[in-house]
């Protein structure tokens, strides 16, 4: 049983000779032979409808005639392209100059790919393990509660309830979107798995042998259409995705440059200290010492406990976000522009397919 091959790990598929490998030039034999015996055919027909003086039939001999001089062009582009497939280096699609930080123009479109679902994985596993452990504590506070009943009469109270109750609801939701998007996009990875293992050595040579076959030519070019709009328009829609949200000049706001732009670039926690607390700093002596103290205390208090209120608030709300744009938004917009380019490719090479049943599935 032949060993299935990857395109993220050999030079080139044209380098090998047999099908059995992975090469794509032993197809040619086979579609050259389907090309004979569809002229061969053709032959008859024409030779049928001269002796019968039918003109429908002469006019599809010359129709299909037409048919199988694109087929041969077609067969051999599509073998050139699926037997360079694994040296599309994003250095050719797109300018070094707006790659991300650390991607180089040599690393292929499916390699990209790969590492833009891995990365979001890993990042929607680490953000719903943050997650559970601000519930955690979340829940912890909430039930904290205070007796003061030193001769049965008295008071109980949970002081941190009510703010909780506020921060529950957007940890469950962030739970929830996130949990959501991880099986989207773990659903898209396996599913682009699967296109380049199964569709490159199997369907697309398939579906080139059936195009040159005379009976079955619309359904060998549907087949060759499905398999490029998931060979080639699949990985490089994730590309682009992967050079919005994880450059660091890309479009996208993070949670750090939100808290970089809402703080600027003043000094930090012990800069204010020493300067609150140095008496050089006042002029009006002991007095001014002592009220610029009390005053810088209060001030710090408030800088710190609006920056705990503010990461607790804004975190969720940027994880939920980054969470529904990677998991929701770009997914649902990059399938909208896939299946459509099915569509009219499988128009242009053989019967229009509408693929959105499986994308739906997915």
């Amino acid at each position: 049983m032949p060993v299935p091959v990857s395109i993220m790990n050999i030079p080139a598929f044209a380098a090998s000779g047999s099908a059995s490998l992975g090469g794509y030039w032993s197809w040619v034999t086979l579609c050259g032979a389907a090309l004979i015996t569809s002229v061969i055919i053709l032959a008859f027909i024409y030779a049928w409808g001269t002796l019968f003086r039918n003109s429908e039939l002469i006019s599809f001999v010359k129709l299909e005639l037409y048919e199988v001089v694109v087929t041969a062009i077609l067969v051999i582009y599509v073998l050139g392209i699926a037997g360079s497939l694994s040296t599309l280096s994003i250095g050719k699609l797109l300018p070094p100059s707006i790659l991300p930080h650390g991607v180089s123009p040599d690393a292929t479109i499916y390699q990209i790919t790969e590492n833009y679902f891995l990365e979001v994985g890993k990042d929607m596993s680490v953000w719903l393990n943050l997650n559970y452990f601000l519930n955690v504590y979340v829940d912890y506070a909430s039930s904290i509660t205070q007796y003061a009943r030193p001769l049965g009469i008295g008071l109980v109270s949970s002081p941190l309830a009510g703010f909780a109750a506020p921060l529950k609801q957007l940890l469950y939701n962030c739970t929830t979107a996130l949990t959501i998007a991880y099986v989207v996009n773990y659903a898209q990875y396996y599913t682009f798995i699967f296109a380049t293992e199964v569709f490159l050595d199997y369907y697309l040579p398939i579906g080139v042998f059936l195009r040159c076959f005379l009976p079955t030519r619309r359904l060998g070019g549907t087949l060759i259409a499905i398999c490029l709009s998931f060979l080639l328009i699949f990985p490089f829609l994730t590309t682009l995705t992967y050079f919005i949200f994880y450059n660091e000049n890309g479009p996208m706001i993070t949670f750090r440059s939100f808290i970089e732009q809402y703080y600027g670039p003043g000094g930090n926690f012990w800069d204010n200290i020493s300067r609150y607390f140095n008496p050089f700093e006042y002029s009006s002596g002991l007095f001014g010492f002592i009220t610029g103290a009390l005053g810088g205390i209060g001030n710090l208090l408030q800088d710190v406990f609006g920056s705990i209120f503010l990461v607790i608030m804004v975190f969720p709300i940027s994880v939920v976000g980054k969470a529904f744009m990677v998991g929701y938004l770009m997914p649902a917009f990059n399938i909208l522009i896939f299946t459509q380019a099915a569509l009219s490719l499988s128009k242009s090479f053989g019967e229009e397919v509408d693929i959105s049943s499986l994308t739906r599935m997915i």
